[in-house]
């Protein structure tokens, strides 16, 4: 699986290199197998809510998967543009929506949230800043030359517009962005893009091949874009049975970064669920990690503890071998619950964060979508430890199947020849 004679250049606002949730190890995955396969690579780093700082350039080329690394900033005044950017983000937040929307109307202000995307009606001062990151962008690619480019999510591909240049464009979608604010609205949180199917359709149409993450939306993308080459790339992870501490067998885990649908599914957990499992299990206990931590009052709650955020996930998975993923909004592949597999761990989830795992299902995987079936789950699974084993195990042996080397990098390998 080598080839010497590719160049790509990735372009992302993604600080991957952070390491801090499952889209960017997804990145970090990508880049590694792209790195064995024998591919020379460039970034392209857009400044959009994170900057990129002489500490971050020293941990990239400690990395070392980048020959060059160039940085784009939002626009000439950057101080500037951050500070519209946070007053709009305000004005939403306080305004009545229908103040909100005649601003739209006018483009006074864009539809997007704070990220403010090139996919959804933007206003004036948003088209302003992209033009100038499109210019900046295209520059270095000029430089960089690349027999290939990928961007990273979807809502940053407009930076490609008018390029002069030769190569071929790749997508990593991530996320059906209009399904993520479908799901979104039906959990009654805010939407997180407004992209409408047919904006995300032509922003679609920009690119040579689409990357989704799991098969429903590779589907998807195909029946909006039947003219384009679409394919499915699993996030490659280590697969390894992590060795969990003792007095462990009462402990249900959860790991999540602090955004909006993590938010609202651990808390319908802990209100709804987690009393009944307490009252047939009392000594069950709910170790809750990563960046969500900090969003969540574990003293409000019997049983709980919030640990903060691990640098090693090893460490966290080694608290417990029963996870949970209740999770029902949002879009894409739920990396926590496939994360959580290649560990082999069990994995008790909704409907929503199974998508796309169905190879998983009754062999470490378990669906609970009412607080009654995640209560016979977890109270079986507690008390069964030979039944954890056996499905610990075959957790383990379908990872090594689908997340192998091969099955993440084969089909995009493909398309660079």
């Amino acid at each position: 699986m080598t080839n010497h004679c590719k160049k790509i250049t990735l372009i992302t606002y993604t600080p991957f290199w952070l390491e801090s949730n499952g889209c960017q190890q997804r990145i970090i995955g990508l880049l590694e197998l792209l790195r064995q396969a024998g591919f020379r690579l460039d970034l392209i780093f857009v400044e959009e809510q994170q900057l990129l700082t002489d500490a971050d350039r020293r941990t990239i080329q400690q990395q070392n998967r980048f020959d060059q690394v160039y940085k784009v900033r939002l626009s000439a005044h950057p101080w500037l543009t951050r500070q519209y950017f946070l007053i709009k983000h305000w004005l939403k937040q306080m305004l009545p929506r229908r103040v909100v929307a005649l601003l739209e109307a006018r483009k006074l202000i864009g539809t997007a949230g704070i990220s403010d995307n090139a996919i959804s009606p933007v206003g004036h001062f948003e088209r302003m800043i992209n033009g100038y990151v499109r210019m900046r962008v295209q520059r270095f690619l000029k430089k960089s030359n690349p027999d290939a480019t990928i961007v990273v999510y979807l809502d940053l591909g407009y930076v490609l517009d008018g390029l002069a240049l030769n190569c071929l464009k790749v997508v990593d979608t991530q996320d059906a962005l209009h399904l993520q604010d479908q799901s979104l609205s039906s959990s009654e949180l805010e939407k997180s893009y407004g992209v409408t199917q047919e904006e995300e359709r032509l922003a679609l149409e920009r690119f040579d091949v689409i990357i989704a993450i799991q098969d429903q939306e590779t589907a998807l993308f195909q029946k909006l874009c039947p003219d384009k080459k679409v394919i499915t790339l699993l996030p490659w992870m280590p697969v390894k049975a992590v060795p969990v501490k003792s007095d462990s067998e009462n402990n249900l885990l959860f790991l999540g970064f602090s955004n909006k649908p993590n938010l609202h599914g651990i808390k319908r957990f802990l209100l709804e669920v987690w009393p009944l499992i307490l009252h047939s299990r009392p000594n069950a206990k709910l170790l809750i990690g990563g960046r969500i931590s900090g969003e969540i009052d574990a003293t409000q709650y019997e049983n709980v503890e919030c640990l903060g955020f691990f640098q090693d996930l090893d460490e966290f998975y080694s608290l417990g071998e029963i996870t949970v993923n209740p999770v029902v909004a949002g879009s894409g592949l739920k990396i926590k619950t496939l994360e959580a597999l290649s560990r082999g761990r069990i994995c008790i989830a909704a409907s929503h964060s199974a998508a796309g795992l169905a190879a998983f299902i009754g062999h470490g995987l378990d669906i609970a979508d009412t607080n009654e079936e995640y209560v016979a789950l977890i109270t079986k699974y507690m008390t069964d430890r030979n039944l954890r084993k056996v499905k610990m195990a075959e957790a383990l042996n379908i990872a090594r199947q689908t997340v192998s080397a091969e099955n993440c990098i084969r089909p995009l390998l493909d398309e660079l020849k």
